[in-house]
């Protein structure tokens, strides 16, 4: 009987190895999933920096500037949850900020907006996360 009993205790601790090690697995496969989708694919990234990159020029109007900004915004909003989808705007022709190349963050956005004339023309650049490839900044020089 006392050896029935201990198989039974060691067939009992085998098996909650197995639970251990096999819920190990699947939290690791489930993490490595995770990180896996982290990353973009191709056509993902270009859908997301081709909605910027359409307004990239030296003769861009008061109006398509406007409208940059707008699009910043309403983007910013909509993945204010992710970080790392935020884009900034570096503003070169603000009047009402401390330092006019500083990277205005979507409250402030509606400044940058508002030193924006319709009658004007406005250089836009991009640049890029060297890590994701993503559009992070937005530049906006007057011409």
């Amino acid at each position: 009987m006392e050896n029935a009993s201990k198989a039974l205790i060691i067939a009992g601790a085998i098996l909650l190895s197995i639970l251990i090690i096999g819920l190990g697995i699947f939290i690791f496969g489930q993490a490595r999933s995770a990180m896996n989708n982290v990353n973009l694919n191709e056509q993902e990234l270009q859908a997301f920096n081709s909605k910027f990159e359409q307004y990239i020029g030296t003769n861009i109007s008061g109006s398509n500037a406007m409208a940059l900004c707008d699009l910043v915004r309403t983007h910013n909003n909509s993945n204010s949850q992710d970080p790392s989808k935020q884009v900034n705007i570096k503003n070169n022709t603000a009047s009402n900020t401390s330092s006019p190349t500083a990277a205005v963050n979507v409250n402030n956005i509606t400044n940058v907006k508002k030193d924006l004339r319709a009658g004007y023309t406005y250089t836009v650049t991009v640049s890029y996360d060297a890590k994701t490839g993503c559009v992070c900044e937005v530049g906006i020089k007057k011409n």
